[in-house]
């Protein structure tokens, strides 16, 4: 069980499904990809802001991520110009302590949607609007499993692995007790 579908639970889902472990990840919104997700508003969508990304060139971390998921990565652009970081003092600097810059067709919720594609295609099981309450345990007290908001209660065979903030790991999840 994978609480939580921000980038970071759809990464190990992803790559464990593709590993062949039955997973399930439980995301508590109505679209995957946590501060990245695609803002609704009015019944549209928007994308939650333009970004700058490094990593996606040919030996990259999504490079070698996506080489080893049933999706391609989505569509990046190279950026020809450098980034310019504007000084409190109106000066211009040229930052290439990033390396390559790119920027993601789509916006960063396609990443998002990608990996989830991939937990899919994989035989894993994506869960929306699926709140979490807190763990469920066994009769000898070890964590079996999840509740949720629902009622339901979700068992884990292997593990679960909590994509939340540590606050909400521990202050919701786990609790006090």
């Amino acid at each position: 069980v994978v609480v939580g579908g921000g980038i970071g639970g759809l990464t190990v889902a992803a790559l464990l499904s593709a590993r062949g472990v039955k997973v399930c990840l439980l995301e508590r919104q109505s679209q995957v990809g946590g501060c990245i997700a695609r803002v609704e508003f009015g019944g549209y969508d928007f994308e939650p802001g333009m970004g700058l990304y490094t990593s996606f060139g040919p030996g990259g971390i999504y490079d070698r991520l996506f080489s080893q998921l049933p999706v391609a990565a989505p569509r990046t652009s190279l950026l020809a110009s450098p980034y310019v970081i504007r000084q409190s003092d109106g000066s211009d600097v040229i930052d290439t302590s990033l390396g390559d810059l790119y920027e993601i067709d789509g916006g960063p919720a396609g990443l998002a949607e990608r990996l989830a594609d991939s937990i899919k295609l994989s035989g894993g099981n994506l869960r929306l609007n699926s709140p979490v309450l807190r763990l469920s345990y066994d009769e000898a007290g070890r964590a079996n499993g999840v509740d949720l908001l629902s009622g339901e209660r979700v068992i884990a065979e292997k593990a679960i692995i909590s994509n939340l903030t540590i606050w909400d790991t521990y202050g919701k999840l786990v609790g006090l007790n």
